[in-house]
């Protein structure tokens, strides 16, 4: 990882998270963190832990990190979702259905901006 002076302390490359449960690693997300953004990669997870819908959980904690990066790297205020392949049932979870109408959820969002409160 890059380390430069006014980047966050875990510095800018590829990480891994892992999500534990009862003592079990159910689920890693790879994320890159980029001098502007915390870009999501991939998730893999135990498919026996599938009704938690990891996806959307992994998403939700991933985009809690880009903001307590910003914190202390105030340029770092986006949260990138990654790609959405629509034939592939994985990517489902970046789908929001509303009535009738399906509509693919931004891929680049800001999560950080003084006018927002979270």
């Amino acid at each position: 990882a890059e380390n430069p002076p006014n980047g966050p302390e875990c510095g800018y490359g590829s990480f891994h998270q892992q999500y534990w449960l009862d003592g079990k690693i159910i689920a890693v997300g790879v994320i890159d963190i980029l001098p502007y953004c915390v870009s999501s990669v991939y998730l893999y997870y135990d498919p026996d832990y599938s009704f938690l819908s990891l996806g959307v959980y992994s998403a939700l904690r991933e985009i809690a990190f880009t903001r307590q990066l910003h914190e202390k790297t105030p340029d770092l205020c986006f949260y990138y979702m990654g790609f959405y392949i629509h034939s592939c049932p994985k990517m489902r979870y970046k789908v929001v259905k509303i009535g009738t109408t399906v509509v693919v959820r931004a891929v680049k969002a800001s999560v950080l901006n003084s006018n927002n409160h979270y």
